[in-house]
């Protein structure tokens, strides 16, 4: 889902051009592909996990499984680096780009060394340390994405208020259930 918007924000910053947002797709795509084959050849060497723990952990090394994400989150994160700079040289002044694109990098700073220590540890550690940094990395995903799309409604909400006045009422969603229609206001 976090890659979803990653590239949903590189479509954006790049003025929705179609080429930039096939390649970062298809970029996105063949890492999850290649992460979720080489996931699934190495589970015929799971193992169950030590007392205590649920769950299984896989006896032969999963180096290249975390390599295929980490590949992809630094090749987005240097689309939008490279936007960032080239708007940045044009003397470009919009705060919601300002905002994706520091989000982005945050991402990317938050995630990259996760992946990079499951990547070590995989490496080098096959035994005992293999599936430490799974978890973290689904949590820490989970609470980033969740981040992402917080800080752009509250910069849309912060316009709204600039453009229309703090007393102005928002329609967040429309419900229609049995004929009973509800309205979420903020």
């Amino acid at each position: 889902m976090c890659k979803v918007i990653l590239v949903s924000r590189i479509h954006a910053v790049y003025n929705c051009n179609r080429k930039i947002t096939y390649i970062a797709t298809g970029i996105v795509t063949i890492s999850e592909f290649t992460a979720s084959l080489l996931n699934f050849l190495n589970f015929p060497g799971a193992v169950a996990g030590p007392a205590g723990l649920s769950g299984c952990l896989f006896g032969r090394p999963m180096f290249f499984v975390w390599v295929s994400p980490l590949i992809c989150q630094t090749v987005l994160c240097l689309f939008m680096l490279h936007r960032a700079w080239r708007t940045y040289m044009q003397n470009g002044n919009s705060p919601l780009f300002h905002l994706i694109v520091r989000d982005s990098i945050l991402y990317f700073l938050t995630m990259f060394p996760i992946q990079l220590f499951n990547c070590l540890v995989n490496f080098f550690d096959s035994s005992s340390l293999a599936g430490a940094g799974g978890p973290w990395a689904s949590a820490v995903t989970i609470a980033v994405a969740s981040r992402l799309l917080l800080n752009m409604r509250e910069e849309y909400f912060r316009r709204q208020e600039n453009l229309r006045g703090p007393d102005a009422s928002y329609s967040l969603a429309i419900f229609r259930t049995g004929g009973h229609t509800e309205t979420v206001v903020n």
